[in-house]
């Protein structure tokens, strides 16, 4: 070989060289497998999952007869809004101290019926609701609920719960969701066909796009939100252990009775509007059907957006209120004292009774300026409304019910 090189030159060499690089390349591309695109080699790894747990053997509720989810059945979802505050969803809570509320409510019972989404379970354990109630007027807080529904039938422990919202198993999540609405989907959309009375074969082809729609909604909400809800569980997790107050989230207990709420049919949720006329008197009619009284209402900051219409009034005084019941709502109003200066919220506790007499009697049209005429400040960001209201020269306007 050296002397064929030293006989050809230079010339030889380079081609020697061009030779064994086309020969080592040839050999990478064809022994070599074709690298993966990102998506493909997501798809590729192996999913961790989280297995199902069984039903509730022992639900630490009854059942509800059928009599008593019929009544439920029969409360109607309000129309739509034309549009949500700030056009945001609240997939999460803001508020950081519903612990200021506890001792009011600890243990309190009865029914519950509440704004929002994961701090009503926060609430409902602690009060050991035996019924719940969840409205918001924006619809996807309500589809939340019904993944939440699902998590809680297949988690066994606070912690599974938790870990269906984590980045670890939140495709194995997204899978079981997609089974889990895939016969909801079907029932809806064959009830759709159905009353839009078309012909087999456009309700075939109707009933699997609707579905398939269905299903990718609800995946795509679970995706969006799924970070969102996984940092807000852990961080109220972590909050309450180091303040050393038991909650869903880590006591046992209190995790099984909302698990039970849900397994024994103890809980709806549903598109309501606090100031409308189906929802709220729907439920109040429900209620009293059930034999139940309403314990908790947690309005959260729901009542800066509107004032105290006589409509609202109207849907307060109508409700079933107990002997011993609370009405919780927060107010972002700077004058009224902040209890967190980086939450920005003053919190606020008045029974139901109270709230009634305010309704009936006070002509004051916002809740703000009806909690600096009768609260009693506890301690700064946190006040009890407990004083009458003073008297009014004019009665307010309160709707009269529907006949």
């Amino acid at each position: 070989m050296n002397r064929y090189l030293s006989e050809r030159g230079p010339s030889a060499f380079i081609a020697l060289i061009q030779f064994t690089a086309c020969y080592f390349l040839f050999n990478l591309l064809l022994f070599t497998p074709p690298l993966l695109s990102s998506a493909e080699a997501k798809r590729s790894k192996a999913i961790k999952t989280l297995a199902a747990s069984a039903p509730m053997s022992s639900p630490t509720l009854s059942l509800l007869t059928s009599e008593e989810r019929s009544a439920l059945k029969m409360i109607r979802a309000d129309p739509p809004p034309e549009e949500i505050v700030r056009n945001s969803h609240y997939w999460v809570s803001n508020e950081h101290n519903h612990q200021l509320w506890l001792p009011f409510i600890r243990g309190i019972g009865g029914a519950f019926v509440g704004v929002g989404t994961d701090q009503n379970y926060l609430l409902a354990g602690w009060a050991k609701s035996n019924l719940l109630i969840l409205m918001d007027f924006d619809q996807e807080i309500s589809n939340l609920h019904e993944t939440y529904a699902f998590f809680f039938s297949i988690s066994e422990t606070p912690k599974m719960l938790i870990d269906r919202w984590s980045r670890a198993y939140g495709e194995d999540s997204a899978r079981k969701l997609a089974e889990h609405f895939k016969p909801i989907a079907q029932e809806l959309a064959t009830r759709e066909a159905s009353k839009k009375g078309l012909s087999e074969k456009r309700s075939v082809s109707y009933i699997k796009r609707r579905v398939k729609r269905y299903i990718k909604r609800r995946v795509k909400i679970f995706k969006r939100t799924r970070g969102l809800l996984w940092r807000r569980l852990t961080k109220t997790r972590k909050k309450y252990v180091a303040l050393k107050i038991p909650t869903f989230l880590d006591d046992q207990a209190q995790y099984d009775h909302i698990r039970s709420l849900w397994a024994t049919g103890r809980v709806i949720a549903i598109r309501g509007d606090l100031t409308a006329d189906y929802t709220m008197l729907d439920l109040a009619e429900a209620l009293r059907t059930l034999g139940e009284t309403l314990n908790v209402l947690y309005l959260s900051n729901a009542e800066q957006y509107f004032p105290l219409t006589p409509t609202y009034r109207r849907n307060l005084i109508h409700l079933p209120w107990g002997a011993t019941s609370y009405a919780l709502r927060t107010m972002g109003w700077r004058s009224l004292g902040f209890f967190d200066e980086d939450e920005k919220y003053h919190y606020n506790v008045q029974s139901g009774p109270n709230l009634v007499t305010w309704m009936k009697e006070s002509n004051t049209n916002k809740a703000g300026r009806m909690m600096f005429k009768g609260r009693e400040i506890k301690e700064p960001g946190f006040s009890v409304m407990n004083q009458p209201p003073p008297k009014s020269k004019k009665r307010p306007e309160i709707e009269e019910l529907p006949k």
